[in-house]
């Protein structure tokens, strides 16, 4: 339900920001591909740190008969959105090498730039969403900390 929840809400996103981003240049949209840049950089270091910190290779020395530890779920609790970080990352860096390029290989006929305005800001929604959703996604695992640790010092407080 979740997930079907965000694919629909990121459709509608996208073909609203697609259609509007028709009349916006791809000078203006490539600044939006820096700021991308500059967050998908941020957010795959710190996902980075609490990945290196959190150590998930504890599991690859796992008996399949024993529980994984908490600090363990924790941790591949965050590998999925540093695969999204990373993945956000890459297609940023290749968006930022392949326009100019494209600009002078595709020399856009003056039917052509709406369509093209419209593909580069539909790729920079889902990017934006994407980093969106890591956003989100790394407050997700710290919240399920907090809840255990209020949890557990209110078990400690009533059996005090």
């Amino acid at each position: 339900m979740k997930r079907t929840l965000l694919i629909v809400v990121s459709l509608i996103f996208s073909v609203l920001s697609a259609s509007y981003f028709r009349f916006v240049p791809i000078t203006d949209q490539l600044s939006l591909i820096t700021d991308l840049l500059q967050v998908s950089s941020i957010l795959f270091a710190i996902l980075g740190v609490w990945v290196a910190v959190l150590d998930p290779t504890t599991l690859l020395n796992k008996v399949p008969t024993s529980e994984i530890t908490p600090r363990s779920k924790l941790a591949m609790d965050f590998v999925p959105l540093l695969i999204v970080a990373t993945l956000v990352f890459l297609s940023v860096v290749l968006i930022k090498f392949i326009t100019p390029l494209l600009s002078v290989l595709l020399i856009p006929s003056e039917q052509l730039i709406p369509i093209y305005r419209i593909l580069y800001g539909f790729v920079i929604t889902i990017l934006f969403l994407a980093e969106i959703w890591v956003i989100i996604g790394t407050l997700m695992p710290l919240t399920k900390v907090l809840k255990k640790k209020r949890y557990d010092n209110i078990k400690k407080e009533n059996r005090d």
